[in-house]
């Protein structure tokens, strides 16, 4: 497990890059799937999550925190981590530790039927995506593009596992500590109360217990 209070160099922010009203459109769009697996596409467009980190069992919730693991062979170029959650995605949450798809209220039997049942509902909605690895790249450009300095942005890319790719560049590399980790889940909040959602003042680490 890494946490990104390493060193990150401020890459550029995947494609395709739609615009924040699309992402907003999502995340209002998710409160219309059903349950719980609107509450999964909610979480992967506020937590910046690949779709294939989302359904590991090291992929996991304490204390408040998302901690995921280093990618497995094959899966490309990201990093493991471990962010503070967003308020609003503790608040939907079921469990208050474990992995996160039992914290979301998917029963381990499902899981395995959890990506391409995800895969359906998106096809069935109305909204900008084609596929379901369309969320990540939609939220992390959402997030990037909110972000109003360059450093900020480069803590947006760390909060989103994003790989350096510039080897042996100096320009660019910035320290990303906790605080700044934290300011990243607070502008995806941000972002959830633009969509329309209410998040409330004081929330514990998790709504309820299941």
């Amino acid at each position: 497990m890494t946490d990104m209070t390493t060193s990150m160099t401020a890459t550029s922010v995947p494609q395709p890059c739609p615009t924040r009203t699309d992402y907003l459109q999502l995340l209002w769009a998710s409160s219309d799937f059903p349950q719980p697996y609107g509450a999964v596409v909610f979480t992967s467009l506020t937590t910046l999550v690949r779709s294939h980190e989302l359904v590991r069992p090291t992929t996991t919730v304490a204390n408040g925190m998302l901690c995921v693991a280093e990618p497995h062979p094959g899966e490309g170029p990201a990093r493991g981590r471990v962010v503070p959650l967003p308020r609003a995605v503790r608040q939907i949450l079921v469990r208050e530790s474990g992995s996160l798809t039992a914290c979301l209220g998917i029963p381990d039997a499902e899981v395995g039927g959890l990506t391409d049942e995800l895969r359906r509902i998106l096809s069935d909605s109305e909204e900008v995506l084609d596929t379901l690895e369309q969320l990540w790249p939609v939220a992390v450009h959402a997030a990037a593009t909110a972000a109003v300095t360059a450093h900020a942005r480069a803590a947006v890319l760390a909060y989103s596992g994003i790989h350096p790719t510039r080897k042996g560049a100096t320009a660019g590399h910035a320290t990303v500590s906790g605080q700044e980790l934290q300011a990243v889940a607070d502008l995806l909040d941000t972002l959830v109360v633009a969509a329309g959602f209410g998040i409330a003042q004081s929330p514990t680490s998790a709504c309820a217990s299941a």
